[in-house]
């Protein structure tokens, strides 16, 4: 049997309208509301799910303990 590394990938997405004046300001803000979690993204902000595999490469030595 080969060895896989499976990812899951979620995606949590939240529009916040803020009042500032500059878009800067305004991104500035919401980042800083976000670190206090002044905005906490929950399971109810799902928007999508998505899976990567890769084959893991086994070394020499795994290879011969797995033979004896």
């Amino acid at each position: 049997m080969k060895n896989y590394k499976v990812t899951i990938t979620e995606t949590l997405e939240k529009e916040v309208v803020v009042k500032a004046r500059t878009p800067e300001d305004a991104l500035s803000k919401v980042m800083q509301d976000y670190d206090n979690s002044v905005h906490v993204l929950t399971a109810d902000d799902h928007t999508d799910t998505s899976y990567s595999v890769d084959f893991l490469q086994r070394d020499r030595d795994h290879e011969r303990n797995d033979e004896r």
